[in-house]
């Protein structure tokens, strides 16, 4: 009796199971969400890239930042191009970051299914969209999601192009490049944390003996330098590459802690799934050592290294934060879901099952629509405060404003920038001199006993604790002293 009919129908339904969950949980409350600090300020630099009508350099601030060497630019000018289609607001700047969480899911399981099974496929996206912390930071446009979005691609690309099971074919080749594109994309995102995932990939070729696969492997750094090239000649990519080395890597290299070590906030924030990594892990070496060392060994044994990579590489040279170690969960999740489905009572998919699971899911839609948005805790800071309180001016008043500066001493100016323009079409202005003469269209923000130039004029009806507001007699809010 021929069950391709049924199979097919299976596989399609754990697809659109595991599509569904991944929505609602990368995309569900993005109203109410959130940008945290490192996303205000990549996407007030993306936001800038259209005011200055400038790609070629990122302006973060027109005094103090006026060129930001901190990151490459592609993830800004892919959120940029997202402004220009969409329009600039908060939830819109979770699109691109939550749109790329879902595909790393998409790529997960098709990858999986090919190499090792429906089973390991629907494990492993099941490990990648109840990872926390993968789901915290791959969603709020902080650049490691999209990186590691980035090397998942080439990585499975690479191992489909140079798989024993496909055709030597112009598609196959075609693919090998495309996957060096890829790491491209991921060195332009966020420099030297890719060199990883940039030199195991081609060294796996090692691994896989093929002639064709020389090819394929030049056609890979055909593909890594053709964007760079690009870059160079016409977005003056290497003088940002020289400032980027010597500007911000050199500092960045050394060792400084900031948070827990990468290998303690793996074993206390990714439970229950490091263990089943280790258990793949295991198993590959025990494959190894038994002289099994077939194709499917040979790419979960690189995968490995791959996602070490990461946590590894931030061990040695910089600091410990948590969002670092995003990139490692994708390609991590497709290790640990191989694992689980190694297990007897995992290692089927059925009808039954997957029934349960849409029940399961629509209960946690119910909820997320209902009860989830009130646990949404709003931080509020010094600039969002600033920022509410503006907003509850009429638009009449608020449209005489274009910027908002603040006095050194006022707030942290970094934070300050990234809260102002990451939330709002105005401009931001760090460590203004309130002694200087007022500046039209721009409300200045102050300590509550600070000295200004008389020709500020306070605004009567701006109340944020310990600050003072002020405007020129031109653009005066409300009514004044």
């Amino acid at each position: 009796m021929d069950n391709s009919g049924s199979e097919n129908q299976l596989e399609k339904k754990s697809f659109w199971l595991v599509i569904a969950f991944s929505f609602l949980i990368f995309f569900a409350q993005t109203k109410d969400f959130k940008l945290l600090f490192d996303g205000l300020t990549y996407v007030s630099i993306s936001k800038n890239i259209l005011s200055f009508n400038d790609w070629k350099t990122l302006h973060y601030d027109p005094v103090y930042y006026q060129n930001f060497y901190q990151h490459p630019p592609f993830a800004m000018w892919l959120q940029a191009t997202v402004f220009k289609i969409f329009g600039f607001s908060e939830p819109i700047s979770r699109v691109l970051s939550s749109s790329l969480s879902l595909l790393s899911v998409v790529v997960v399981f098709l990858f999986s299914k090919r190499l090792f099974g429906l089973p390991a496929a629907v494990w492993s996206a099941v490990v990648l969209f109840t990872s926390t912390r993968f789901i915290k930071w791959s969603t709020n446009f902080y650049l490691d999601g999209i990186l590691g979005f980035f090397v998942l691609l080439s990585a499975c690309l690479w191992f489909y192009s140079i798989s024993p099971k496909v055709k030597e074919s112009k598609s196959s080749y075609f693919l090998s490049f495309i996957s060096g594109v890829s790491i491209a994309f991921a060195l332009m995102t966020k420099g030297v944390v890719g060199l990883g995932a940039l030199l195991i990939i081609p060294a796996s070729v090692l691994l896989f003996a093929r002639a064709s696969n020389v090819l394929k492997l030049f056609l890979f750094f055909a593909g890594v330098l053709l964007p760079f090239l690009f870059w160079i000649y016409f977005g003056n990519g290497g003088a940002f590459i020289e400032q980027y080395f010597r500007v911000s890597v050199t500092g960045r290299t050394n060792l400084h802690t900031l948070s827990v070590h990468p290998w303690r906030n793996l074993y206390t924030s990714w439970i229950p799934w490091w263990p089943l990594f280790l258990f793949s892990f295991v198993f590959s070496l025990r494959s190894i050592f038994k002289g099994s060392f077939d194709y499917q060994v040979r790419v979960l044994f690189v995968l490995m290294f791959i996602a070490l990579s990461f946590p590894i590489g931030f061990s040695f040279g910089a600091s410990y934060l948590e969002h670092y170690l995003t990139p490692f969960y994708p390609i991590a999740s497709i290790v640990s879901g191989y694992g689980l489905s190694r297990i007897s009572y995992f290692s089927k998919i059925t009808e039954n099952g997957l029934n349960k699971a849409f029940l399961f899911l629509f209960v946690i839609t119910l909820f997320i629509a209902t009860v989830a948005p009130s646990f949404h805790v709003v931080k509020e800071t010094a600039p969002i405060k600033w920022m509410n309180e503006l907003n509850s001016f009429p638009d009449s008043e608020k449209a005489k404003i274009k910027q908002i500066a603040f006095s050194e001493i006022a707030f942290e100016r970094w934070y300050g920038i990234a809260a102002i323009q990451g939330k709002s079409n105005l401009m931001a202005i760090a460590g203004l001199d309130p002694l200087k003469p007022s500046i039209d269209q721009t409300l200045m923000i102050t300590l509550n006993d600070q000295k200004v130039d008389p020709s500020w004029i306070l605004v009567k009806c701006f109340y944020v604790d310990g600050f003072r507001a002020y405007t020129s007699e031109k653009t005066a809010l409300c009514e004044r002293y």
